[in-house]
């Protein structure tokens, strides 16, 4: 396993978060990794009404030398003691450095996503029992990651020769997809061919698998 974060976050289904949770926990690196806990522990700290770049708060923290322990506990702060609603500030070691429990003050403001409406083409290649996936460098979501070669179209022209629809909702996106079957070898970059019989044993994200998983029958 890379002990690099720029090694780690190139792996599939490893994300920003979880390269500097592994580096924290497993390698003891000085990170803070800012999962759901953490990241309102600083909002709480500080005060911070709406969402801001906490990376730039989270070196205020400071570090240890047992960042294993220290990653771990901050979690634990968050999701034991400073919960998103009624925290236990009696039962909290950090309340003399809290802006929130100073101003008696707990509310943070939520950034609610408008939900937006996403229509891709997929096309599925398949030859010889193996079928073609790309690793994602374009798309945000997903970023990284194995897909089925897509692109996004326009909705106008995303119902014309009506097919089978796969709706996924993913986050603040709905999207609702169609397949194209092609046969034969194509040419992608960042491409590779994997074996049918052996697609469930491959590490890919739930979006690549529901897709798949809609259309076993047709193929």
């Amino acid at each position: 396993m890379p002990q690099e974060y720029n090694q780690l976050v190139v792996l599939p289904g490893i994300g920003e978060y979880t390269a500097s949770a592994l580096l924290a926990i497993v390698f003891n690196k000085k990170i803070i990794p800012l999962d759901g806990n953490i990241k309102r522990l600083l909002k709480r700290i500080f005060n911070l009404k709406f969402s801001r770049n906490l990376n730039n708060f989270k070196t205020k923290l400071g570090y240890s030398e047992r960042s294993s322990d220290y990653a771990q506990a901050l979690m634990e702060l968050g999701a034991l003691i400073c919960k998103p609603k009624n925290p236990l500030c009696n039962k909290c070691p950090i309340t003399s450095n809290c802006l929130s429990f100073k101003k008696n003050d707990f509310v943070i403001q939520s950034k609610i996503k408008k939900e937006k409406n996403k229509y891709f083409e997929v096309n599925f290649y398949e030859n010889k029992n193996k079928i073609l996936l790309i690793k994602n460098d374009y798309y945000k979501f997903l970023k990284n990651l194995l897909i089925f070669p897509m692109n996004e179209i326009p909705e106008k022209n995303f119902f014309k020769n009506s097919k089978k629809i796969i709706n996924v909702k993913m986050s603040n996106m709905n999207i609702k997809i169609k397949v194209n079957f092609l046969r034969g070898v194509k040419k992608i970059n960042n491409s590779q061919w994997i074996e049918k019989s052996k697609f469930s044993k491959y590490t890919l994200p739930s979006f690549t698998k529901r897709i798949y998983k809609s259309i076993q029958n047709q193929i």
